[in-house]
């Protein structure tokens, strides 16, 4: 569930579709604010544990 907060109101979106739209943006905010290193470190670990689950 997401839960928006607006001025004026407030919206919950509980559609999974709405869900995942949030998820995505959120995953690509996220990767960008993480440094190279970082990035390289959990590559790594993904490919070595064999989930290819990068932002966990």
């Amino acid at each position: 569930m997401v839960y928006r907060e607006f001025l004026t109101g407030a919206l919950y979106l509980d559609r999974e579709s709405e869900v995942a739209a949030y998820e995505e943006v959120w995953a690509i905010a996220v990767f960008k604010c993480l440094t190279p290193v970082v990035i390289f470190n959990k590559v790594t670990a993904s490919v070595t544990a064999g989930t290819g689950q990068i932002l966990n």
